[in-house]
This record gives structure tokens, sequence and C-alpha cells, in this order.
């Protein structure tokens, strides 16, 4: 994070707009989902967005909606910025934007109580981000995504058949469960099924990557 921080400063004294939105629209998701700071995130979403928008970067105005989807706490209003990044998606080919945004919108389905029409979109995005549509990063938000929703609907068979299915990535390019929040869904998805002794490692693992989160999120 300190990195990507440094990368923008530095882009922006170099007058690079679209590199330092781009290290600008990474660091709100570090901040929310590992940090539990959503002070930070919100500060660092605002930063990039008006980048884009002061310099026209069209290209990046379907990241910029995404990142608002996943952070929105309103599920009617999350499904719309995810339906519109889904929209740009398709129109400029962008595969990694495509499936993250599909995996939103059934995420904000599942969280409006439409299990039955999330469900479907989560399992396509998943499926399509194992079969490396997309860059390695997609499978990480995916991934989460999935593991955050199965897990509010309970469905954990669900979420450990698509574990099976991950296996051969894991073996090549390791656990993609890379932030707090997601690794303790894991945990708990573990504890769930009985895997007591596997669920006991993810929570440490969470532990370990909250290390530097404000209290609510490490308690």
């Amino acid at each position: 994070m300190r990195c990507l921080e440094q990368a923008y400063a530095a882009f922006r004294r170099r007058s690079d707009a679209v590199q330092a939105a781009n290290a600008a629209l990474e660091l709100p998701f570090f901040y929310h989902e590992n940090l539990g700071n959503h002070a930070a995130a919100a500060g660092w979403m605002a930063r990039a967005t008006r980048l884009v928008d002061e310099f026209n970067l069209e290209p990046l105005q379907g990241r910029v909606l995404l990142m608002k989807a996943c952070f929105c706490s309103d599920p009617d209003q999350c499904e719309t910025w995810a339906r519109q990044a889904w929209q740009l998606a398709i129109g400029v080919e962008d595969r990694d934007l495509e499936l993250c945004a599909l995996s939103q919108i059934g995420a904000a389905l599942i969280d409006k109580g439409r299990i039955d029409e999330g469900i479907p979109l989560i399992d396509e995005a998943m499926a399509g981000a194992l079969a490396c549509e997309g860059q390695l990063d997609t499978v990480v938000v995916t991934t989460c995504r999935m593991i955050q929703s199965y897990d509010r609907c309970a469905d954990f068979q669900r979420v450990v058949q698509w574990l099976r299915a991950a296996d051969r990535f894991i073996e090549r390019y390791g656990c993609p469960y890379l932030n707090a929040t997601c690794r303790a869904h894991y945990g708990g998805v573990l504890f769930a099924t009985g895997d007591w002794r596997n669920a006991e490692k993810e929570l440490r693992a969470a532990l370990e990557l909250s290390g530097d989160a404000i209290p609510a999120l490490r308690g």
C-alpha cells in the first residue's frame, strides 16, 4: 500500500493521469477489505473518481463504477452501478471488468434476497475467471465475492464445490484469498462444513493479514 501511494504521487508529479488513476483505484480495495478503514477507502475512491472525470479517462470509468458498487451499502444502487460497469466492459471487450462486474451484480441480487437470480451470475463469473479469461487479479476478486455472498446466504456446500474447482489454480498460482475479510469468510465456511483444522489455519492467517486493521475488523 505504501508503494502504491508513492507510485500515485510520482505519477502525479509526472502528469501521468492514467497511471496515477490506476494506482488510486487499487488503494480503496486494500483499505476497505484488509484494514476496515472506510474513511481512507472513500478518500482514495474520491481521488480516483476526480482524476477519471477531470482528464476524461473513459477506459477507467467502468472500474470506477465497479469500485463504487463494491463499497455501496445500498444493494439497489450497487446493482445499478455494477450493471453500468458490465455494459461498459462489454462495449470495450474488457474481460476482467466484465467478470468482476458480473459477480458484483450477483452479490447485489443475493443481498436483496433474490438468491436464485444472483447465484448463476456468480457461478458464471467464477467459471470464466478460473478459465483464465482475464488476469490473475480477477480470480482474487471473483473468488472473494463468491465466498462472501455464498456465506451470507449459507450455501456452504456451493463454496466447497468451487474451492475444489479452484484446486488446480491454487496449485499453480497459490491461494487467491488475499485479503483479511475474504480469508475470514473462507475460514468461516471451513468451520461450518466441519474442517476445523484448516478453519483454524485460515482464521489465523486472516488475523495476520488484519494486523494493522481497526479493532472492529480484527475482532
